[in-house]
């Protein structure tokens, strides 16, 4: 493979005027490293992309982009712990990242503020981002084909993924599969390859990709060049950065490769669903739970102190969440009240304080006549310090009032009940009005939640707080 002498010119990651020696012992895209920076030429090539593309003449590099607020506005995907762009877009406000953990939840955030997403089945909403940036990551996913159709059902129409392969010059005419899926098992068909991982780790290669790759991108929605930005130089053309654009909106038989799990009710795990009260998939024909049941089931599953015997109350009927606390943990002690209005409310007065490990009501405060507030702090009375108390009640939007009347059902506006919930548990509503604060979406679609619960407080959101133990010598009143 020829080689270049060395040569100097302008870094378009780090911006320096520099010197790009070609080193010894390696491929020409991890060759011409940057003597300020340190990055290569396939890295270079791809942040001159983006300088092309959103500097408007007005940036050399990516620290000038970034500088001149050039992607303040633009939501930004990378899947990468480390690199030139991790260091240089993590404070923009748009920009996420993310790596693949196989034990953790997908979608949740863990350290430095890094999601955990596996790219061949996204937890992110349809048009979520104007730029996805992969760097030498597809040729380490077996499923790539999910990859790219899930890149670019994410991206924004007009939206690009700028991405990096291995590659050669000339391109082969087509891709390759170095490792095959056989009754469960990998089958090498090529000598095993590995390349360093993100987190230091060995990664082996799946596939050796070809021109053909461009068709298989462009069958969802986009459109792809394969740019080799610089071929002038010898030995560097055999680089080339992969440039796609999102068309329109992602093709049906793309979106149908995903492989999502079918949904299944947390409860019970039936997978059958019924429609109800004009709610597509809302009720389980396993146990009947409707949407704000299910989403309340996870919220104790998650949240809930219960590891050992506990004390649970129960306000009115919960049906198959009671019966499933009383028959898979017989530690559990579930006191259920029953009644309504001034029996209700007399029943918790008589309880004694700090009693209960978890509290859980839904649809119950509706039937309380008059002010809400004082059963409230009754029961943040008699909860323990560190317990938990689950609820959901009927919404009605567009109201004024703590509570109004919606044909025979009882209501709360959302901001004033909101407010009423931050009196009693003194400012510490906790996380329950965002739930994908604390699932995934690929959770909540899985127990079929509908996306307006998680997005904005309806009948179907449920409220969650755990009472700090500083509050043991305030009063609940």
């Amino acid at each position: 493979m020829p080689k270049a002498p060395s040569f100097s010119g302008r870094c378009s990651i780090c911006g320096a005027r520099s010197f790009f020696d070609y080193g010894s012992n390696r491929s020409p895209r991890e060759a011409f490293a940057c003597g300020t920076c340190g990055f290569t030429l396939r890295w270079r090539d791809q942040a001159q992309i983006l300088v092309d593309e959103f500097g408007q003449g007005q940036a050399e590099s990516i620290e000038s982009l970034v500088s001149l607020g050039a992607l303040d506005t633009l939501d930004i995907y990378e899947p990468a712990l480390r690199g030139p762009f991790v260091t240089r877009l993590n404070a923009l406000p748009g920009y996420v990242r993310s790596y693949f953990w196989p034990d953790r939840d997908l979608g949740g955030v863990y350290e430095n503020g890094v999601r955990n997403e596996d790219l061949t089945r996204l937890t992110f909403p349809d048009n979520s981002f104007d730029i996805v940036l992969t760097s030498d990551v597809m040729e380490h996913l077996y499923d790539f084909e999910l990859a790219f159709a899930e890149i670019s059902r994410v991206l924004k129409p007009g939206g690009l993924h700028v991405f990096t392969i291995p590659n050669d010059y000339p391109f082969p005419d087509l891709t390759e599969r170095r490792v095959e899926r056989r009754a469960g098992e990998e089958v090498p068909i090529k000598p095993a390859r590995y390349h360093n991982s993100g987190d230091g780790s060995q990664c082996l290669v799946y596939t050796d990709f070809g021109r053909d790759i461009v068709d298989l991108i462009d069958a969802y929605g986009t459109q792809t060049r394969v740019i080799r930005r610089s071929a002038q130089i010898e030995g560097a053309g055999y680089n080339a950065t992969f440039v796609t654009r999102k068309t329109g909106a992602t093709p049906a038989t793309a979106r149908s490769t995903r492989s999502a799990a079918p949904p299944e009710c947390p409860i019970c795990r039936s997978q059958e669903f019924d429609d109800f009260n004009g709610r597509s998939m809302a009720r389980c024909r396993g146990c009947d739970a409707v949407e704000r049941q299910r989403l309340m089931w996870m919220q104790i599953q998650h949240r809930t102190a219960l590891r050992e015997a506990g004390q649970v109350l129960v306000l009115s009927s919960l049906g198959a969440m009671a019966e499933k606390m009383r028959t898979e943990d017989p530690r559990q002690t579930v006191l259920e009240l029953t009644g309504q209005g001034v029996t209700l409310a007399s029943a918790i007065a008589s309880l004694p304080d700090k009693s209960f490990d978890l509290i859980v009501h839904d649809h119950v405060l509706n039937s309380v006549e008059g002010p809400v507030e004082p059963i409230m702090r009754d029961l943040n009375r008699v909860l323990k310090d560190g317990g938990q108390h689950i609820l959901s009640v009927p919404i009605g939007q567009d109201m004024s009032g703590s509570h109004a009347p919606t044909g025979p059902v009882r209501a709360f506006a959302p901001a004033a009940f909101a407010e009423m919930l931050a009196r009693v548990w003194k400012g510490q509503p906790g996380d329950a009005l965002a739930p994908q604060q604390v699932f995934s979406p690929d959770q909540l679609r899985r127990a079929a939640i509908p996306q307006d619960s998680w997005t904005k407080i309806t009948s179907h959101s449920v409220f969650a707080h755990t009472k700090p133990a500083r509050l043991s010598s305030e009063s609940a009143t």
